[in-house]
């Protein structure tokens, strides 16, 4: 039962923002998808060995999407920005690739995640610290990166806009 709660506290965590737009439920679902079948599988078998690979697969899964949100050029992070940012701007070239880099460093994070977590659950599955240790950096560093890139290029747009504001009063 407590893995089901840990899957719910982790898709919970994606879901915290008023709510995807329509372009963007296909994540959501797929992601959810995976939820859902975990919680599925540890309900059904609780003593199943797919339990010590929970941390692995996760962070696949939300690698996985991330990737192919970029792939497809609509990054993932775009239901988040959305609601930060006024939808005249959901369009626009910067916007987008703004988002492009902050999905880009949550791949990067959730794949390390992923990879961290299996290199741990290879060698000793019971290894409750690291493990909590890999998840926690695997959210922690992403969202203190992307925290710090989402500031520096909301700072460079207002820059980018007063400049533009002076030149047409000249």
């Amino acid at each position: 039962m407590v893995v089901v709660g840990e899957l719910l506290q982790i898709r919970g965590a994606f879901a915290a923002v008023e709510g995807p737009q329509e372009e963007d439920a296909e994540q959501g679902a797929a992601t959810c998808a995976f939820f859902v079948v975990m919680a599925v599988v540890a309900l059904a078998d609780p003593a199943s060995g797919l339990r010590n690979w929970i941390c692995a697969l996760a962070n696949a899964t939300l690698a996985t999407t991330a990737l192919a949100s970029l792939a497809v050029r609509r990054p993932f992070t775009l239901a988040f920005a959305r609601a930060e940012v006024p939808q005249e701007f959901w369009h626009a070239p910067r916007f987008i690739r703004v988002n492009m880099v902050l999905t880009a460093i949550w791949a990067a994070a959730f794949t390390l995640g992923a990879l961290a977590c299996a290199f741990v659950v290879h060698y000793d599955h019971s290894a409750t610290a690291p493990l909590v240790t890999v998840q926690v950096l695997a959210f922690v560093v992403p969202f203190v990166l992307s925290g710090r890139y989402a500031a520096r290029a909301k700072a460079a747009a207002a820059a980018g806009q007063a400049m533009a504001r002076a030149r047409t009063t000249e």
